[in-house]
């Protein structure tokens, strides 16, 4: 918007330019000097104008989000109850994932995304899940 408006201007002080030069006989030399630079300073404080609206808007919209997220629910603890009871147990014991003939949707009326998922994961193993965008990764995690 800043270069649209910059460009305007440019038009404008050259139309400015053109008529002064043009009205160089019929009016005085002090008039179409105050003139062109009477629209110089217009169109610049123009330009400044519409910048800082739009910096102020910028703002305003940060300082939007920011009192929104104060409005938004806190997150449960990360350490709860159980949790300690769960070390003291060990656990998991062992670590192993079975999938076993596994399908998954995204939703009731659509295809699904995983088919006959069959993974047998070993304790201490590392996994990578490779695919398309929609294939499950997500939801097999």
């Amino acid at each position: 918007m800043g270069v649209r408006f910059d460009m305007i201007s440019g038009v404008f002080v050259s139309v400015t330019t053109v008529l002064s030069v043009y009205m160089k006989g019929k009016m005085e030399a002090e008039y179409l000097i105050i003139t062109l630079q009477i629209v110089i300073e217009l169109m610049a404080m123009l330009s400044i104008t519409v910048r800082l609206y739009a910096e102020v808007q910028q703002m305003m919209t940060s300082s939007q989000r920011m009192f929104e997220y104060t409005e938004l629910e806190s997150e449960d603890a990360l350490e709860k109850a159980g949790d300690k009871q769960l070390e003291k147990e060990q656990w998991p014991n062992n670590g192993k994932i079975d999938f076993t003939n596994v399908s998954m949707k995204y939703r009731e009326e659509l295809e699904p995304a995983v088919k006959g998922l069959n993974v047998s994961v070993q304790p201490g193993m590392k996994v990578g899940i490779v695919g398309r965008t929609g294939s499950g990764k997500s939801s097999i995690l």
